[in-house]
């Protein structure tokens, strides 16, 4: 799967986040994430947020998400798969979306909510080259979908439920996907919620891709997170070398706090730009 196709600097601009970052001016947060990621011609959108609020933050951040050719879905969600129905209004035809074939499967809390993607794949199939994947992919140069992952390295255990054959299930989130960058300077790893354990998503990435990780960001999911869980993954980053770290969305007060003390990690939410 590796290959001598590394490319440039990494642009992410965050369009939705659980916190608008600070002094930032006209940009509104929600419980949710939204990323444009641009790299070596590639302008690829990660995640829709729960709502319309990406595409009035991009606007206001003068980012065009109009030149937007590649939608990846991190999993389903409704707070990164809820603007959708925005999205099918926004850009070019022939556009790929890129999921794990259980983003459209029903989820529910325990009253029955529906806490999953709001319209159905046949719908998404109208407006998008639908690119299902359940294992890890190259989905353009020098990108990977990260996905499928081994439970090896930590158990995450379950968030809410999903419906399979008609019955109501703990869902282990096995749609949990990554988009990994092969930069010149390592892998940039980006994450929506991290449901798969960030442990075993560091360690396949490296596996997988025989390269160091150089960068993190996104949501990291350790907002309940058991105080062992945390130390095994800073411990683990540190081994690692891993240089920038930018947690948001899922990643908790405590850990991100544990992350900047720690690791010189940088809280980052939505109208940051980051450049790596």
């Amino acid at each position: 799967m590796p290959g001598d196709e590394r490319g440039p600097e990494v642009g992410i601009s965050l369009l939705a986040d659980d916190c608008a970052s600070y002094n930032s001016v006209g940009i509104l947060a929600e419980h949710g994430l939204s990323a444009l990621v641009e790299f070596g011609g590639q302008r690829v959108l990660f995640d829709t947020g729960q709502s319309w609020v990406y595409a009035r933050n991009a606007k206001a951040m003068k980012v065009d998400l109009n030149s937007v050719s590649m939608l990846v879905i991190s999993h389903g969600h409704y707070d990164h798969t809820g603007g959708l129905p925005r999205f099918l209004r926004i850009g070019k035809e022939n556009r790929v979306l890129v999921a794990h074939p259980d983003a459209f499967e029903t989820k529910v809390t325990k009253n029955g909510r529906k806490v999953g993607c709001p319209i159905p794949l046949e719908v998404v199939a109208r407006s998008f080259r639908v690119r299902l994947m359940e294992r890890t992919r190259r989905i353009a140069k020098g990108v990977y979908f990260l996905t499928g992952l081994d439970r090896r390295h930590e158990d995450p255990g379950t968030v809410v439920f999903h419906l399979r054959n008609g019955r109501r299930e703990p869902d282990p989130v096995l749609d949990d996907s990554s988009l990994v960058l092969k930069t010149e300077k390592g892998l940039v790893i980006v994450c929506g919620c991290a449901h798969a354990g960030m442990l075993n998503i560091v360690n396949e990435a490296t596996e997988l891709l025989a390269d160091d990780i150089y960068a993190l960001a996104g949501g990291f999911h350790l907002l309940h997170a058991s105080d062992g869980r945390i130390r095994a993954l800073l411990e683990r980053l540190r081994e690692l070398k891993v240089q920038k770290i930018y947690p948001c969305h899922c990643t908790g007060l405590r850990a991100t706090f544990r992350m900047q003390t720690g690791l010189g990690a940088e809280k980052v939410g939505c109208g940051d730009r980051i450049r790596i």
